[in-house]
């Protein structure tokens, strides 16, 4: 079961939705961000997503994110 992201958690988009966008290459895939705020719209919850290097934010639905942390095979973080 995926983990429920919470607000300062730092993302980037799921293996699993970048496949199904046929993005698995180029910017997208390394993109990582910070929630900044849940919010719902309609019947629907999403994240408020602050991607690095960007001025907004994004909505994007908690289901197509991943929750990441730094690499400590390569890092002594």
């Amino acid at each position: 079961m995926a983990r429920t992201k919470s607000i300062g958690d730092r993302v980037a988009y799921s293996v699993s939705f970048l496949k199904s966008i046929d993005a698995v290459t180029g910017e997208v895939p390394a993109m990582r961000g910070t929630v900044t705020n849940k919010q719902k719209v309609g019947q629907r919850d999403f994240c408020r997503v602050q991607w690095d290097g960007e001025d907004d934010t994004h909505l994007v639905l908690p289901a197509n994110l991943a929750v990441v942390g730094p690499n400590t095979e390569f890092c002594a973080c």
